[in-house]
């Protein structure tokens, strides 16, 4: 179980109607993987900097079916009187597979 880094694409490459559920907010956690802060800020930072995503394969559970996502970066954002906003992290996009996606027809009425 985990959270593979399969790529980059450019942000404006994922679309809304891509979005095939609900987004989950991930953070790093330090106590279960030694070191994931240091990459997890380095990988936002370098991300938000050039608009890019991270394509990953995301699996929840062991034993379950994983999905495709894309991780786009949020840094973090404080008003006037310093009180954060918005944390630091990733919204983690469930992306729809190929077989997913369907052509409507419908008749203009």
């Amino acid at each position: 179980k985990g959270i593979y880094l399969l790529g980059f694409r450019p942000a404006g490459d994922i679309k809304f109607h891509h979005v095939a559920g609900k987004s989950t907010f991930v953070r790093p956690c330090e106590t279960v993987f030694n070191g994931s802060t240091d990459f997890f800020v380095a990988l936002l930072q370098r991300l938000q900097a050039r608009e890019m995503v991270g394509l990953v394969h995301c699996v929840a559970r062991e034993g379950t079916a994983g999905y495709i996502g894309a991780l786009l970066p949020q840094l973090e954002e404080r008003d006037e009187d310093n009180e954060q906003v918005r944390p630091t992290g990733f919204h983690l996009i469930h992306l729809p597979f190929a077989d997913d996606i369907r052509k409507l027809n419908y008749e203009l009425v």
